[in-house]
């Protein structure tokens, strides 16, 4: 985790105020009992978006592999939502209302960066966050 608050709170969280990280699976206790993700989802909290196209580079299975995210501010409720941009609904007061550890792995592992963009790590992002969530195709779609 590279939680900095300094940087955060400096930055106002440029990062939450243009997307929403992504979830991954583990975010929700999977594999095993979907209750937290459905819990997540029917909270209007937590939204299902999309990436165009099968993810992974070397396959054409599928049309879009479906991730899930936070919701954006303005659009709670809504079951799939694969918008660009807005800010994330958990974005209070320049700060996450969740505690580090309950936070998105895509927003686990985005290190805060004094003026500039946050870098990722861990292949953390939409793409691989689609990639990941492929054993669950058929409940989010």
């Amino acid at each position: 985790m590279y939680e900095n608050t300094g940087i955060c709170t400096t930055c106002g969280g440029k990062c939450c105020n243009e997307m929403p990280g992504a979830c991954f699976p583990s975010d929700f206790g999977l594999p095993g009992d979907l209750t937290k993700l459905n819990k997540a989802l029917k909270s209007g909290k937590y939204t299902i978006d999309w990436w165009e196209g099968d993810p992974r580079s070397d396959k054409h299975e599928f049309n879009r592999g479906y991730f899930v995210r936070p919701a954006i501010k303005g659009k709670l409720g809504i079951r799939h939502d694969p918008s660009w941009g807005g800010v994330c609904c958990l974005l209070e007061n320049n700060a996450c209302i969740l505690s580090p550890d309950e936070r998105p792995l895509n927003c686990q592992k985005l290190e805060p960066v004094s003026n500039g963009s946050c870098i990722t790590h861990d292949d953390c992002d939409k793409q691989k966050a689609a990639i990941a969530w492929i054993p669950y195709y058929e409940i989010l779609k």
